[in-house]
């Protein structure tokens, strides 16, 4: 992946001031499955923070690169060929969530350490409504992406929020021949944005069956979002790695399979899972948590902490 600009930027908010000669408590980086797609063609986001103190890292637990749930720690943006900013808007939905006081909202990283997590990315979120319901009207060109993270409050980092490494992209001129598939995906929008769902499922299998840059992540979806059973779910993502092999969805497929197991009791297979993920993605969260190699804390926890 190209990456430009490859620094970090503080952003201070309220009366947060630290010296510009001091270290920056931890860096963000971004990795695209692929830099170069057709045009809106759906991929996916590799993200990983790095602590670059001399002391533990709090991190938030529960949504901490997540771009569609509240609150919005993790924030995406993307950068137009001719310089409009877009950001992530997300699902135009709020629901309010009570935590007990056990709820492990917190996370702690260790010195030097990394997590990471790997997302789908779908392209629509970002765009103008012009966009949104006519993918097909994109424009071609390089594309630049970066993101936030708002660091939880702790000792000496209050308000502080990290910018990532820019990235570039590009999507590709439209292949007339694609047309029809980018009509399919403007069905979508909708049930993008408000997650009135169930219905966008045969427009989906008629990408997946298309033959086309958009088959991959269709199909993808497809599998995360629709296949229930275990045993299925197996069948159905073998399926999905003999017709592409070497996908970048390959992690996030192996961390809803350990997932799985875990639920269905089937630790021994878990296990195996979670150690051939172990080796496709050291620093992954689902790796890290599931190995005790970062601390889970309460509120009441991360308070005594800092």
């Amino acid at each position: 992946m190209k990456k430009v600009a490859a620094f970090i930027i503080l952003t201070f908010l309220s009366f947060t001031t630290i010296s510009a000669a001091e270290a920056p408590p931890a860096s963000l980086h971004l990795e695209l499955g692929k830099d170069t797609l057709a045009l809106a063609e759906p991929t996916t986001l590799e993200v990983e923070i790095v602590n670059l103190m001399e002391r533990e890292l709090l991190l938030d637990n529960l949504s901490m690169f997540q771009l569609d749930d509240s609150p919005y720690r993790f924030s995406l943006f993307l950068v137009t060929p001719n310089a409009e900013e877009w950001p992530y808007v997300g699902p135009r939905y709020k629901v309010e969530i009570t935590y007990t006081p056990d709820t492990k909202l917190y996370l702690s990283l260790p010195v030097e350490k990394a997590i990471a997590r790997v997302m789908p990315l779908w392209w629509t979120t970002f765009l103008p409504y012009k966009y949104q319901v006519a993918l097909e009207k994109l424009h071609p060109g390089t594309y630049k992406l970066f993101a936030t993270y708002l660091l939880p409050e702790q000792n000496g980092l209050d308000n502080v929020t990290i910018y990532s490494d820019t990235l570039e992209f590009v999507f590709l001129p439209l292949n007339k021949k694609h047309l029809p598939v980018l009509l399919e995906m403007d069905s979508l929008w909708n049930s993008f944005l408000t997650l009135s769902g169930s219905e966008i499922r045969p427009a989906l299998e008629r990408i997946r069956d298309s033959e086309t840059p958009y088959s991959e992540g269709a199909h993808a979806k497809l599998i995360g979002g629709w296949v229930r059973g275990y045993d299925s779910f197996v069948v159905e993502k073998a399926r999905f790695n003999k017709q592409y092999p070497e996908s970048p969805y390959e992690i996030l497929f192996l961390v809803d399979q350990a997932s799985r197991a875990l639920v269905s009791h089937r630790s021994l297979e878990a296990d195996s899972l979670y150690r051939l993920l172990n080796g496709m993605s050291p620093t992954h969260s689902a790796v890290l948590k599931y190995h005790n190699r970062v601390r889970l804390l309460t509120a009441r926890e991360a308070r005594s902490a800092k």
